[in-house]
């Protein structure tokens, strides 16, 4: 076993990417790197079958689909509020850093900071981000 973030792998092999090289054999290398059903069986509940818990030629139609979604012109769009995002982490990280503690986990940081990058990309400010990413959390905690 060996703990990866969070989660716990068991009996599984875990692995960690850091370049865009490894990311890319990753995700294109479908039947050696499978998607573990430990974590996406439950995210199926909560998203459905689409691009997150798909595989194979059904992953690759449907990221095909949402490839425009990524484009560059449309990721610079999105910049202003990733910035917002990221010094509003930044600012939380310096709290929770206050009183002299030496160790911080900014893993459910950076998952939060992305979860509100996502839905304000998705849906403006039209939603309180604070109601959503808690439900979320609540969902997937439950999980």
């Amino acid at each position: 076993a060996c703990l990866v973030g969070s989660e716990m792998c068991i009996r599984d092999r875990c692995i960690g990417v850091a370049t865009a090289d490894g990311v890319k054999q990753v995700m294109l290398n479908h039947e050696e790197f499978p998607k573990h059903p430990l974590v996406y069986d439950d995210l199926e509940l909560v998203l459905g079958h689409g691009l997150v818990n798909s595989s194979g030629a059904l992953w690759t139609r449907q990221r095909k689909l949402m490839t425009p979604l990524f484009h560059l012109k449309k990721l610079r769009s999105y910049l202003p509020l990733i910035h917002e995002e990221c010094v509003r982490m930044c600012d939380v990280l310096e709290e929770k850093g206050k009183g002299g503690k030496k160790s911080i986990c900014p893993i459910p940081l950076f998952g939060d900071a992305t979860q509100r990058i996502a839905v304000r990309a998705i849906f403006g400010q039209r939603l309180d981000l604070d109601y959503v990413c808690d439900a979320w959390s609540h969902i997937t905690d439950s999980m």
